[in-house]
């Protein structure tokens, strides 16, 4: 039997690392089929991005290798192809998956290893040109494939490759595509992709998740339960629902419902992860109140990516409008359930204003778990990439070198990744997107990661200062007092972006000995500096406040609660003494109903401490892991009054 090797190489996430999901598929899909499971044997598939030579010394006799490439892998797999290729001549190499161009074959010019291209879905192509290189058959008759010819010259197969009917994809964990692996690297933990539909109703013009089927086709219920079990069988710890739109069907309900079923029973999955329907909030915040009493909550998600209507309109979008949102915010605050929204930097129609007035929006509204803010990526296959939408929005684009939020340090040999970011648009200019990405790394850190909200929250309230001129007045603080905290920080922090913003170096994130071997973005960073120092930050904190009106005694102790709150490994007091009723203020700001601050003496009273270990520990587990569901501001206290 003929050797069949997978490639679906990504980042370790410290000691964590996702199942080579979609690797699984197209094996599961292709073995089903007698001719090629009596003459290849599926000999595995790679999911780490060990060095070349590793790989190829784990390898015996390939017949076959197929690459499922990503943007965080393609250059890595042509690398290892170019070897595979220099020791096995006769081997066939494969490339497929979303970073390979839909309608172009291009990319085999620039690599000479890659025998074929696979343009789009990849089961049945993968399959039929499987059977025709077993039996030397004609490869023209295979669907969406680039492959040479003879002379030497490109053709592409024009026949689009037919959508499978869900219910003929096997799954690859029920088919033991992945069982050997648990065995192979026990010293990892995994992660695991839930597929219980695929497509996507949305055209945005950012993403390519929905540039082949707009029509949702459901995997049947049978399965999706199986696999549930199967990961708490197997202790997976996070399930990553891969769905464009998790509970966009009231059928998700109940999947979401197996999950906690699960936990309850085996103690596995921990997390579930998902991006959650753009148009319904009812479904998706009762799925995020069972999940979140169930403990497997992430943080529920509003993908706004903006909200201004132009920009909307430029990218093909269409959000809840803001009434809903507030409804469906005052819902999730109600039942404790931390929620987040998401931007993009850099959309066509967006400025520096519209951007800030909508974090103004959005922080009004009452979010009080976390801002994630992206600068916008130009996928491959979207349809931003298209060159009539980049001339006609003026896209300023940078090619920089890739790297993931929260991956493990790369070792230095490791095989760069590129991505290529809109660094500016006719409405933005680059300086101006330097402006916007700091000063949404500014709100990411100190209100995102809890360590100013409540600061920000009673003067919005109480001297009505928007949220955007309180964040840009810290960043102008900074650049006032050089000789504090942020003036130290901030600067650094422009500088990256600046570079970034000229295609000059190779990320927005920082690794740093002091929280570990993981890279974090600069958002998170800036707070992690801030925490680290967390006295020094608070006690020049009056500096930056003083201009605000507040009197001395409430201003002491606004810092003094915001302090006291804010869960950081050196701030352990198990108790605060207050003139002013905080608790009761922040209370009611949260419900919907707030109230003028009052006078009530009173004493806050904790329990126990909220966190108890090292800042790499702290870093991970309350800032990657936690501060997406409020992980950062400290519960569990008991309010004594005079």
């Amino acid at each position: 039997m003929k050797n069949v090797y997978f490639m679906q190489a990504s980042y370790a996430m410290g000691s964590n690392a996702y199942l080579p999901y979609t690797c699984g598929c197209l094996a599961a899909y292709a073995w089903k089929n007698p001719e090629i499971a009596s003459f290849y044997r599926y000999s595995g598939c790679f999911f780490l991005r060990d060095p070349v030579g590793t790989v190829l010394d784990r390898m015996e006799d390939p017949k076959v290798v197929a690459f499922s490439c990503y943007a965080w892998n393609f250059e890595y797999h042509k690398a290892l192809a170019t070897a595979i290729k220099a020791r096995w001549p006769e081997c066939s190499t494969i490339f497929g998956g979303h970073q390979i161009l839909r309608c172009s074959s291009e990319q085999m010019e620039a690599c000479g290893a890659i025998d074929y291209l696979v343009h789009g879905a990849g089961e049945v192509p993968l399959e039929q040109l499987l059977l025709v290189l077993s039996k030397g058959g004609d490869v023209s008759s295979v669907p969406s494939v680039s492959y040479r010819l003879a002379d030497g010259k490109l053709f592409r197969t024009l026949s689009p490759a037919p959508q499978c009917p869900a219910e003929d994809l096997p799954s690859p964990y029920l088919e033991g595509c992945f069982d050997t692996l648990f065995e192979q690297y026990s010293q990892l933990t995994f992660s695991a992709t839930l597929e219980t539909s695929r497509g996507c109703p949305h055209h945005c013009a950012f993403c390519d998740w929905g540039g082949e089927s707009h029509r949702l086709r459901d995997m049947p219920m049978e399965r999706i339960l199986a696999e549930i079990e199967w990961f708490a069988k197997r202790k997976i710890e996070v399930v990553f629902c891969a769905d464009s739109n998790f509970g966009i069907s009231p059928r998700d309900e109940a999947i979401a419902d197996a999950v906690i079923s699960a936990k309850k029973k085996v103690g596995y999955p921990k997390k579930l992860i998902a991006s959650y329907d753009k148009g319904n909030g009812d479904i998706p915040f009762r799925m995020n109140e069972k999940l979140q009493r169930a403990g497997l909550s992430a943080g529920a998600t509003l993908a706004f990516q903006s909200v201004d209507p132009l920009t909307l309109e430029n990218i093909g979008r269409k959000n809840l409008t803001f009434d809903q949102y507030r409804d469906i915010m005052l819902r999730y605050n109600e039942e404790g359930i931390p929620a987040y929204a998401e931007f993009i930097v850099g959309l066509p129609g967006e400025t520096y204003d519209s951007f800030a007035s909508g974090i103004d929006r959005v922080l009004g509204g009452g979010l009080c778990a976390s801002i994630e803010a992206f600068p916008c990526e130009v996928l491959p296959n979207a349809p931003m990439s298209e060159p009539a939408y980049i001339e006609q929005h003026q896209l300023q684009l940078a090619r920089l070198r890739r790297t993931q939020r929260h991956q493990s340090l790369p070792p230095a040999e490791d095989i760069p990744e590129y991505a290529t970011i809109v660094v500016g648009t006719a409405t933005m200019p680059r300086e101006d997107w330097v402006r916007t990405l700091l000063f949404s790394d500014v709100v990411q850190a100190f209100h995102g990661c809890q360590l100013l909200t409540l600061v920000a929250i009673f003067l919005n309230f109480s001297r009505h200062v928007v949220f955007s001129d309180f964040y840009t007045g810290m960043i102008r603080f900074a650049q006032e007092h050089p000789q504090t905290l942020l003036g130290e920080l901030l600067p650094r922090f422009s500088t990256r972006l600046s570079a970034f913003s000229q295609g000059d170096g190779e990320q927005i994130l920082l690794c740093e000995p002091l929280f570990g071997d993981i890279m974090y973005p600069l958002g998170e960073a800036l707070f992690l500096h801030c925490a680290t120092q967390s006295g020094r930050f608070f006690s020049e904190l009056p500096l930056f406040l003083q201009h605000y009106g507040l009197n001395a005694e409430m201003q002491a102790e606004l810092i003094a609660y915001q302090h006291l709150m804010t869960a950081l490994p050196d701030n352990i007091p198990e108790k605060g003494c207050f003139q002013y009723d905080w608790s009761a203020f922040f209370t009611g700001y949260y419900a919907g109903t707030p109230k003028a601050l009052q006078i009530r003496p009173n004493s806050i009273v904790f329990r126990q401490p909220t966190v108890n270990c090292a800042w790499p520990d702290f870093a991970r587990e309350f800032v990657w892991y936690g501060r997406k569901k409020g992980a950062l501001i400290r519960k569990g206290y008991e309010v004594i009054y005079a």
